[in-house]
């Protein structure tokens, strides 16, 4: 794959990273998830691939973020030092803990699709910036038509 294209892929994945983590600070109590994203682009000969990372200690944490998690559970969710940090973090006293643990069982949680609307917005951008750098590519590969 050209190196235009990796370019512009680099770019987007640093404008994604940015402006996903801008996305999330006016949702996040401690900052675990933020710090977590990062946006790697890998390039295997003719393959250049965009991944987005989002994992807080191996769960895939953003995607309870976005999608949510359907209640009933059967079992009540434990009492997590996360989750404690939490309550901290959002000035909940530690009294409240049992009650949100239930309800979160009881419920599930809300998802903010926030990771679903930011890739889509990414997605349309690399598509607005790719056909440029393929076209580059392409030109740099045509050789003028000589007549014989």
């Amino acid at each position: 794959m050209s190196v235009e294209v990796a370019a512009v892929l680099r770019r987007q994945s640093r404008i994604s990273e940015i402006s996903l983590k801008r996305a999330l600070s006016s949702k996040e109590a401690t900052g675990k998830l933020r710090n977590g994203i990062r946006f790697k682009v890998s390039t295997n000969g003719n393959n250049v691939r965009m991944l987005g990372i989002a994992d807080v200690a191996g769960f895939p944490y953003w995607r309870v973020i976005d999608k949510g998690a359907k209640g009933p559970f059967r079992a009540m969710m434990p009492e997590t030092p996360d989750f404690m940090a939490w309550l901290r973090a959002r000035n909940i006293p530690q009294s409240a803990s049992f009650p949100i643990r239930k309800k979160i069982s009881r419920d599930g949680i809300k998802g903010t699709n926030i990771f679903t609307i930011e890739n889509a917005q990414t997605f349309s951008e690399v598509s607005a910036a790719l056909p440029a750098a393929f076209m580059a590519q392409l030109r740099n590969k045509l050789k003028p038509y000589k007549k014989i």
